[in-house]
């Protein structure tokens, strides 16, 4: 952690490792924030109570306290935080960094995440793919004949002899490509499943709990910063259920928030939700009297966000060009999203737009000169 910090240059963290109070050399100012890395540290800091008791105190009246876990024991010991606020939030992938954030307890979010696959499976397929990439690369370099100054002139193999030699080679790699994107579907499609269930999926539920003034008010609005933001163009946010999508590994791609009505049936947040029973995957055996698990309904708003302040005109030009194409008559609310309200957070530009219903062309379309999905799309531009 320390090696992240000075890389990304942030001067208002401090790091300090976890070590017997008397070692442990505590920052002179007061702290907003106190991240507890890891369940390492939390199940530490609950067997030395005193130096968790002096981190709190370093704490402002409106500090927070951040921690994550992963299955059903929450590692970390709150008693000391009972007069404090507190949120859960339904994380994934199961460890890094958090791609997902849904407030625990909305299964109506929870839902529409998993339908539209919102989410981030713990294997890192994308990851997996570039060290094969790699692996061929350097399987390919060493398997190279020697260059052509160092080898005698009658080893040179004919091209039609080399051409026929690497057929069988290139439908090896084509396999083994197929292979591997078969178990890398396996994988992800097995964990998806053993999430759902009763037993197995308390274990692969990841947590993150925040407490501190103003965390509860996340389980029933939007962040505070998006409300204020909004309201500044005249647009309430107050009461809207939320959640976050984070995924991908550029700074060039946004934060998105998804934000819903809140139905009267979705009202209530639960303590701990049932994730791995959701609506379109009943389970028939006999349970417990629960609410019934709530459709997944299509978002009000959803606000883009950047990472990054250098892609700050990147957004603001889709801002303005959205508003110019509204202005122009381009366009009606179920095919163009409106920008409803935008601004900055912290250097950071954001634009809140309409929800546009609607499927992906790709799984709708056939691409072929009678389909009309492409033909509409042709029109359309």
């Amino acid at each position: 952690m320390d090696l992240a910090v000075d890389e990304a240059d942030l001067r208002n963290v401090e790091v300090l490792l976890a070590r017997p109070a008397s070692s442990t050399m505590l920052p002179d100012q007061p702290a907003d924030l106190l991240l507890i890395n890891g369940r390492n540290s939390a199940s530490w800091l609950n067997q030395h109570t005193g130096l968790r008791a002096d981190l709190l105190r370093l704490l402002t009246a409106d500090g927070l306290v951040y921690h994550e876990y992963v299955g059903n024991a929450n590692p970390f010991d709150g008693a000391s935080l009972t007069d404090r606020e507190m949120c859960q939030f339904w994380l994934t992938p199961l460890s890094g960094e958090m791609h997902t954030a849904v407030p625990q307890g909305d299964r109506a979010t929870t839902a529409y995440f998993r339908q539209k696959q919102l989410y981030s499976p713990s294997v890192n397929k994308q990851l997996i793919k570039r060290m094969g990439a790699a692996l061929g690369k350097v399987t390919k370099r060493q398997s190279a004949p020697p260059a052509a100054h160092l080898a005698p002139i009658h080893n040179k193999p004919a091209p039609t002899a080399k051409r026929a030699a690497s057929g069988p080679k290139r439908h090896l790699r084509k396999m083994a490509r197929q292979m591997i994107n078969a178990f890398l579907d396996t994988v992800e499609t097995a964990e998806e499943h053993l999430s759902r269930q009763p037993v197995t999926g308390p274990m692969l539920r990841r947590r993150g709990v925040l407490q501190g003034a103003g965390a509860t008010e996340l389980a029933q609005h939007p962040p505070r910063y998006l409300r204020q933001i909004a309201h500044a163009d005249g647009v309430d946010l107050d009461g809207l259920r939320w959640g976050l999508s984070a995924s991908g590994e550029y700074s060039s791609r946004k934060l998105l928030f998804f934000l819903f009505n809140r139905p009267a049936e979705t009202e209530a947040i639960v303590h701990e939700p049932s994730l791995h029973k959701d609506a379109q995957h009943g389970d028939s055996r006999p349970t417990e009297p629960r609410p019934t698990e709530p459709q997944a309904t299509e978002p009000r708003y959803i606000v883009k966000m950047v990472r990054d302040s250098v892609f700050n005109e990147r957004l603001e030009n889709e801002c303005r060009s959205l508003r110019l194409l509204h202005a122009a008559g381009v366009g009606d609310a179920e095919t163009l999203p409106q920008v409803v309200f935008a601004g900055h957070h912290d250097g950071l530009a954001l634009v809140g737009e309409t929800a546009v219903a609607g499927i992906p062309l790709r799984s709708a379309a056939h691409y072929t000169a009678e389909c009309p999905y492409v033909h509409a799309a042709i029109d359309w531009l």
